[in-house]
């Protein structure tokens, strides 16, 4: 019984640990890893170079902050200067008691 006992508390620590290395993992490089999905979702779907220059991950908040964002122009589209925005944009998730996104 004491060795189930011991296992079981080892399993927990074991789990514990885990999770802190996870959380500070997703804490220090959550954004970097948004920002690099975001790049390279958003440049399959458009089909053109897409830029960002900084991501704010606000899970607390539910919510996501892009800055800096830069869309390349099409092939073949003669207009020299790339479309780009300095403004920052804001996206707030809202979930449901389902689990759906609002």
């Amino acid at each position: 019984m004491k060795i189930a006992s011991k296992i079981v508390k080892l399993i927990l620590l074991l789990i514990i640990i885990l999770v802190v290395i996870v959380g500070a993992g997703f804490y220090f490089f959550g954004e970097h890893f948004l920002k690099i999905g975001v790049e390279t979702a958003a440049t399959k779907a458009l089909g053109v170079g897409v830029e960002i220059k900084d991501v704010d991950l606000s899970v607390l908040k539910g919510g996501v902050e892009i800055e800096g964002l830069k869309v390349k122009n099409p092939a073949g589209y003669t207009y020299n200067t790339p479309r780009k925005s300095d403004q920052h944009i804001r996206c707030k998730l809202c979930y449901n008691f389902v689990g759906n996104v609002v």
